[in-house]
Protein backbone atom coordinates (compact mmCIF):
# COMPACT_ATOMS: atom_id res chain seq x y z
CA UNK A 1 0.00 0.00 0.00
CA UNK A 2 2.90 2.16 0.69
CA UNK A 3 4.59 1.65 -2.31
CA UNK A 4 1.66 2.40 -4.21
CA UNK A 5 0.81 5.98 -2.11
CA UNK A 6 4.48 6.78 -2.84
CA UNK A 7 4.17 5.65 -6.64
CA UNK A 8 0.99 7.67 -7.26
CA UNK A 9 2.82 10.98 -4.77
CA UNK A 10 5.80 10.58 -7.15
CA UNK A 11 3.75 10.51 -10.11
CA UNK A 12 1.65 13.70 -9.10
CA UNK A 13 5.11 15.67 -8.14
CA UNK A 14 6.79 14.52 -11.39
CA UNK A 15 4.26 15.81 -13.89
CA UNK A 16 3.58 19.16 -11.43
CA UNK A 17 7.36 19.72 -12.30
CA UNK A 18 7.41 18.72 -15.61
CA UNK A 19 4.56 21.15 -16.53
CA UNK A 20 5.83 23.97 -14.43
CA UNK A 21 9.63 23.15 -17.05
CA UNK A 22 8.24 26.00 -19.51
CA UNK A 23 9.12 28.85 -17.95
CA UNK A 24 9.99 32.13 -19.90
CA UNK A 25 11.62 35.22 -18.43
CA UNK A 26 11.12 38.73 -19.71
CA UNK A 27 12.79 42.44 -19.19
CA UNK A 28 10.40 45.05 -18.77
CA UNK A 29 13.29 47.70 -18.85
CA UNK A 30 14.90 46.36 -22.40
CA UNK A 31 11.71 46.09 -23.22
CA UNK A 32 10.86 49.68 -22.83
CA UNK A 33 13.88 50.77 -23.79
CA UNK A 34 13.39 49.49 -27.16
CA UNK A 35 9.43 50.73 -27.27
CA UNK A 36 9.65 54.21 -29.55
CA UNK A 37 5.91 54.28 -27.78
CA UNK A 38 7.65 55.17 -24.15
CA UNK A 39 9.84 58.27 -26.06
CA UNK A 40 6.44 59.43 -27.97
CA UNK A 41 4.70 59.12 -24.42
CA UNK A 42 7.46 60.80 -22.53
CA UNK A 43 7.76 63.81 -25.04
CA UNK A 44 4.21 64.51 -25.28
CA UNK A 45 4.07 64.52 -20.97
CA UNK A 46 7.05 67.20 -21.28
CA UNK A 47 5.38 69.21 -23.91
CA UNK A 48 2.27 69.15 -21.85
CA UNK A 49 3.84 70.02 -19.06
CA UNK A 50 6.36 72.92 -19.99
CA UNK A 51 4.15 75.76 -19.39
CA UNK A 52 3.51 75.01 -16.16
CA UNK A 53 6.89 73.92 -15.48
CA UNK A 54 7.87 77.36 -16.98
CA UNK A 55 5.32 78.78 -14.23
CA UNK A 56 6.34 77.02 -11.32
CA UNK A 57 10.08 78.37 -12.10
CA UNK A 58 8.83 81.81 -12.68
CA UNK A 59 7.13 81.42 -9.50
CA UNK A 60 10.63 80.21 -7.48
CA UNK A 61 12.20 83.03 -9.19
CA UNK A 62 9.84 85.57 -7.16
CA UNK A 63 10.30 84.06 -3.89
CA UNK A 64 14.23 84.04 -4.52
CA UNK A 65 14.18 87.68 -5.56
CA UNK A 66 11.92 88.55 -2.72
CA UNK A 67 14.43 86.63 -0.17
CA UNK A 68 17.74 88.49 -1.99
CA UNK A 69 15.79 91.62 -1.49
CA UNK A 70 15.11 90.97 2.51
CA UNK A 71 18.31 89.90 3.17
CA UNK A 72 19.98 93.09 1.05
CA UNK A 73 17.56 95.77 2.30
CA UNK A 74 16.20 94.34 5.93
CA UNK A 75 18.85 96.32 7.95
CA UNK A 76 17.87 99.23 6.30
CA UNK A 77 14.13 98.86 6.23
CA UNK A 78 11.82 99.98 8.74
CA UNK A 79 9.70 97.33 10.63
CA UNK A 80 6.28 97.77 8.68
CA UNK A 81 8.28 97.25 5.54
CA UNK A 82 9.48 94.45 6.86
CA UNK A 83 6.64 92.76 8.00
CA UNK A 84 5.34 94.07 5.06
CA UNK A 85 8.14 91.92 2.77
CA UNK A 86 8.07 89.15 5.16
CA UNK A 87 4.19 88.71 4.67
CA UNK A 88 4.10 88.70 0.86
CA UNK A 89 7.67 85.80 0.65
CA UNK A 90 5.47 83.69 3.12
CA UNK A 91 2.48 84.33 0.80
CA UNK A 92 4.25 83.55 -2.68
CA UNK A 93 6.19 80.61 -1.14
CA UNK A 94 2.64 79.15 -0.28
CA UNK A 95 1.38 79.89 -3.86
CA UNK A 96 4.72 78.57 -4.85
CA UNK A 97 3.72 75.14 -2.67
CA UNK A 98 0.09 74.87 -3.62
CA UNK A 99 1.40 74.82 -7.63
CA UNK A 100 3.98 72.54 -7.08
CA UNK A 101 1.66 70.21 -5.24
CA UNK A 102 -0.87 70.49 -8.25
CA UNK A 103 1.80 70.68 -10.39
CA UNK A 104 3.05 66.82 -9.45
CA UNK A 105 -0.59 65.62 -8.68
CA UNK A 106 -1.42 66.26 -12.52
CA UNK A 107 1.72 65.12 -13.94
CA UNK A 108 1.74 62.00 -11.75
CA UNK A 109 -1.37 60.98 -12.73
CA UNK A 110 -1.14 61.65 -16.91
CA UNK A 111 2.37 59.55 -16.67
CA UNK A 112 0.35 57.13 -14.91
CA UNK A 113 -2.37 57.24 -17.59
CA UNK A 114 0.68 56.83 -20.45
CA UNK A 115 2.57 54.19 -18.71
CA UNK A 116 -0.85 52.10 -18.23
CA UNK A 117 -1.36 52.07 -22.09
CA UNK A 118 1.95 50.90 -22.65
CA UNK A 119 2.23 48.36 -19.81
CA UNK A 120 -1.08 46.74 -21.05
CA UNK A 121 0.48 46.67 -24.76
CA UNK A 122 3.40 44.97 -23.37
CA UNK A 123 1.17 42.52 -21.22
CA UNK A 124 -0.20 41.41 -23.96
CA UNK A 125 2.23 40.84 -26.02
CA UNK A 126 4.18 38.95 -23.53
CA UNK A 127 0.99 36.66 -23.29
CA UNK A 128 0.91 36.00 -27.22
CA UNK A 129 4.26 35.25 -27.03
CA UNK A 130 4.04 32.67 -24.30
CA UNK A 131 0.77 31.35 -25.53
CA UNK A 132 2.77 31.04 -28.54
CA UNK A 133 5.25 29.43 -27.38
CA UNK A 134 3.76 27.14 -24.98
CA UNK A 135 5.15 28.81 -21.90
CA UNK A 136 3.54 28.21 -18.80
CA UNK A 137 4.93 30.83 -16.58
CA UNK A 138 6.84 33.83 -17.65
CA UNK A 139 8.82 35.74 -14.70
CA UNK A 140 10.61 38.94 -15.06
CA UNK A 141 13.90 39.46 -14.92
CA UNK A 142 13.68 41.77 -11.91
CA UNK A 143 12.84 38.68 -10.03
CA UNK A 144 15.20 35.71 -10.51
CA UNK A 145 18.53 35.60 -9.81
CA UNK A 146 19.57 34.19 -13.10
CA UNK A 147 18.55 32.39 -15.81
CA UNK A 148 19.61 30.48 -18.90
CA UNK A 149 19.14 32.79 -22.06
CA UNK A 150 17.48 30.07 -24.14
CA UNK A 151 14.57 30.81 -21.68
CA UNK A 152 14.99 34.75 -22.11
CA UNK A 153 12.09 35.71 -24.68
CA UNK A 154 12.71 39.52 -24.29
CA UNK A 155 13.47 39.52 -27.71
CA UNK A 156 10.30 38.25 -29.41
CA UNK A 157 7.89 40.12 -27.21
CA UNK A 158 10.38 43.08 -29.00
CA UNK A 159 9.74 41.76 -32.29
CA UNK A 160 5.76 41.24 -31.68
CA UNK A 161 5.55 44.99 -30.51
CA UNK A 162 7.13 46.12 -33.17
Amino acid sequence: MKKIILTVTGMILSGTIFAANNIGVVDIHQIMMNMPQVKQEQNKLKNQFAPDQKKLMAQQKIVQDNLAKYKKDSSVMTNKDKKSLQSKIMSEQQKLQTMQMTFQKQAMSAQKQSMGKIVAKISDAVKAVAVKNHYNLVLTTAGVAYNADNIDITKQVIAKLK
